[in-house]
């Protein structure tokens, strides 16, 4: 298993020059940036787990989530994102990246 950061658009300048001559898109979206990641970890054939960083306000999270979900990561680790908020909006918050992980089937029910 490989637990990584979530690669950011920001590219050091040495970087980028590496990934031209790779021809490894730059300008790609947050799916495209996991999976590249989940590529380079023994072509895939890791488990690529994406730390959540700095603490993020509430929309940030759920679209982060689900780029690594498009980008065919294996999931995320959100502890400190959620337990720096309030309990209602923390468990709010894991309600919603389960949610996104299952689908959109486990809320359906929930108020």
């Amino acid at each position: 298993m490989v637990k990584v950061k979530l690669p950011s658009e920001h590219i050091e300048p040495d970087d980028r020059k590496v990934l031209e001559r790779a021809d490894i898109p730059i300008n790609s979206s947050m799916a495209d940036r996991v999976g590249h990641v989940v590529q380079s970890c023994c072509d895939g054939r890791r488990i690529a787990i994406f730390l959540g960083g700095d603490a993020k306000d509430d929309k940030t999270i759920p679209k982060e989530v689900r780029g690594i979900g498009r980008g065919s990561g294996f999931g995320s680790i959100r502890c400190r994102n959620a337990v720096q908020r309030p309990k209602e909006q923390a468990i709010r918050l894991l309600h919603q990246i389960v949610d996104i992980h299952a689908g959109g089937k486990v809320l359906a029910g929930v108020s």
